[in-house]
């Protein structure tokens, strides 16, 4: 019986270090995420040209 108690409350401190962990990605629903613009083909020649 004691070793059932140990097992669940380890169990129970996993699930929190996982939740935790979960919630530093978790992004919301209502975020914007826009891509990142990428400079024309020609733009990228002409400033590695310059360089």
């Amino acid at each position: 019986m004691e070793e059932a108690a140990a097992a669940a409350g380890s169990l129970e401190e996993q699930a929190m270090r996982l939740r935790d962990a979960i919630a530093t990605f978790r992004v919301s629903m209502q975020a914007e995420v826009r891509p990142q613009r990428l400079p024309a083909r020609a733009d990228a020649v002409q400033s590695l040209a310059q360089a």
